[in-house]
C-alpha cells in the first residue's frame, strides 16, 4: 500500500528500496486515474522498490485506509510474476495440449502457458487476435480445442485458453 505522497505504508518485500520516482510508475498513475477500477500493467521489471529483479504484471487500484483515525485514499499494488499465473494454469485442466494466453488491450501478449506464443510462429496467438471475443471449436497445429475468449474484468485484457478435445472426450 502506497500513499498518494508516493510513501509505502506496508509492504510484503523484506528488502524495501524506496522507489523516489513511484508516483510517476504506470501502476500508480494508472489507479489514481481510473478511481474505482483496477489498472493492469503490462509485464515489466518489479519496479515499487528500487533493484527489482523480477519480471511482473501489477494490478492497482486507489483504496481507502485509515491511519490515526483519519482516512486517506492510497494506492493499492500487487506484483504478480509468470511463475504465480503458470501455478494457477496448472491447477486448471486443460489436457494435454492445453494451454492459457492473455493480451493486453493494444494485442500485446502479456502471458502463456507454452513458450512458441513468446515467438511469431504462434498460431493461437493468432486466432485470439482474429477473434476477439467468444467460444468455438478450432484446429491449431493438427491438435483440436475448444477454445474461449473473455475479457479480464474490468480491463479490456483478453484471456484466452484453449482445452483439448482429447480431454472432453475421454
Amino acid at each position: 500500500l502506497v500513499s498518494q505522497d508516493g510513501s509505502a505504508i506496508i509492504t510484503s518485500l523484506t528488502n524495501y528500496y524506496p522507489n523516489p520516482d513511484i508516483q510517476t510508475l504506470d501502476w500508480f498513475v494508472g489507479a489514481t486515474e481510473n478511481e474505482g477500477t483496477y489498472y493492469f500493467t503490462p509485464p515489466h521489471m518489479e519496479n515499487i522498490s528500487l533493484y527489482g529483479t523480477r519480471n511482473v504484471i501489477s494490478i492497482s487500484k486507489l483504496v481507502e485506509y485509515s491511519m490515526f483515525g483519519e482516512k486517506r485514499k492510497g494506492v493499492l499494488v500487487i506484483d504478480v510474476t509468470d511463475e504465480d499465473i503458470q501455478t494457477i494454469a496448472k491447477q486448471t485442466n486443460l489436457g494435454e495440449t492445453g494451454h492459457m494466453i492473455i493480451i493486453s488491450d493494444e494485442g500485446d501478449l502479456v502471458f502463456s502457458t507454452i513458450s512458441s506464443c513468446y515467438s511469431d510462429e504462434c498460431d493461437s496467438l493468432k486466432w485470439v487476435k482474429e477473434t476477439i471475443i467468444g467460444d468455438g471449436y478450432v484446429t491449431l497445429n493438427d491438435n483440436d480445442y475448444y477454445a474461449n475468449i473473455n475479457t479480464v474484468q474490468g480491463t479490456r485484457w483478453r484471456i484466452a485458453t484453449f482445452v483439448d478435445i482429447n480431454l472432453l472426450q475421454d
